[in-house]
């Protein structure tokens, strides 16, 4: 039997070799991934928090601490002019699916400790820890805002509530932008930028909340795309 890695063992997204860089660039889905993946938006310096928006905080983290289970159809668009669509499974905490539909043979789960990235054409595994990503601000055990991330900016406008935030442990990194349809309060949509100023939008549709999701969503066979001869 052939013996293969964890997908722990296999390249980081952030450290791949350069046959993995140029397949990044020739594929049309890839840098939207990439900055889902690994980028938060240029840095904003955090203003100063009025009392309305410290009571729009504590609505977002109740909001978000409040979900256990999430499901929705997504729609990615990057800057670019790239494009994408498919399935999201969200089960807190740590456990995230992106499922893309075809031609796209991409797949992104998150298993509470890595967001695992699959290429089923290439054949390929990668990984990145999920502390390092801007989904984190979505699965994370305990939301607390104002404790792990600066406030850059709120925007109240008719029907929605926005929130700009920087990670506070790597405030040059970027910024993510949640935006909420408002009372009652409700995930839309975010927005990534990178440092080269490329933005990434993921628009939720149809998103249902609290069902019973089979928890072999959320892992991953690192020898998927290994030869396995079978035990007599």
């Amino acid at each position: 039997m052939k013996v293969g890695k964890g997908y722990a063992d296999y390249p980081s997204l952030a450290h791949s070799g350069p046959a993995y860089q140029i397949f990044v660039m020739t594929r049309a889905i890839l840098p939207i991934l990439l900055a889902l993946l690994l980028t938060w938006p240029v840095h904003t310096d955090a203003a100063p928090l009025s009392d309305d928006d410290k009571d729009d905080i504590a609505r977002i983290e109740t909001y978000l601490n409040g979900i256990t289970t999430m499901s929705s159809r997504f729609n990615q668009r990057s800057s670019t002019g790239n494009v994408a669509s498919g399935l999201l499974y969200l089960s807190r905490p740590g456990r995230m699916r992106f499922e893309y539909d075809p031609p796209a043979q991409i797949l992104l789960v998150a298993d509470g400790l890595f967001l695992v990235y699959v290429d089923r054409e290439l054949e390929q595994i990668s990984n990145v820890p999920i502390s390092r990503t801007p989904l984190r601000v979505l699965i994370d055990d305990d939301v607390n805002l104002i404790s792990a991330y600066d406030i850059a900016a709120i925007d109240r406008r008719a029907g929605t509530l926005a929130i700009i935030l920087t990670l506070k442990e790597d405030p040059d990194g970027g910024m993510v932008r949640l935006l909420f349809a408002d009372k009652p309060l409700q995930l839309k949509q975010w927005l990534i930028r990178d440092a080269r100023g490329v933005e990434v939008r993921v628009s939720l549709l149809d998103l249902q909340r609290g069902m019973k999701l089979d928890p072999t969503l959320f892992q991953i066979n690192p020898h998927m795309f290994e030869d396995v001869e079978s035990r007599p």
